[in-house]
């Protein structure tokens, strides 16, 4: 049952309730068969209740277990030790979604997403690949 209390808030009263409520999503799929399938039921009658054989089950597949297939992406810029701009790479999904997705360093490799780089690079007049990327501030040094 849920506890209510009086609050006051800005000099007004409100009704809340009296502790947080925490909700956390897990996501969990498990494939299960039955052991012993019930038989059917006749028409124009109602359902047989099931009996306890009935509820034993056996699993088929446990996606939990299962490793999760590489994400690939488009880099939006350098990253050390992973590529250049525009380049299409292919990382373990955490590490993708973490470092890559989240800071915008990466984009998902959509086949739209594909067109898109295509036509950009075809639409650039000087190829940015074939330089070398020694660092950010390399135009900054002056050598004498």
């Amino acid at each position: 049952m849920l506890r209510l209390g009086f609050q006051l808030l800005g000099g007004v009263r409100t009704l809340q309730p009296s502790f947080s409520v925490k909700i956390e999503q897990i996501r969990t799929t498990y494939i299960l068969k039955r052991r012993f399938p019930p038989g059917l039921d006749k028409k124009n009658r109602p359902p047989k209740p099931l009996k306890t054989k009935h509820f034993v089950y056996d699993e088929v597949d446990n996606t939990n277990l299962k490793a999760e297939p590489n994400l690939k992406l488009i880099l939006t810029s350098f990253v050390e030790g992973i590529g250049l701009k525009n380049d299409v790479v292919s990382v373990r999904p955490n590490f993708g979604r973490t470092k890559l997705l989240s800071p915008g360093l990466a984009i998902y490799a959509s086949p739209e997403n594909l067109e898109k780089l295509k036509t950009e690079l075809e639409k650039s007049s000087e190829n940015v690949q074939s330089m070398l990327h020694s660092s950010r501030f390399a135009e900054l040094v002056i050598f004498r």
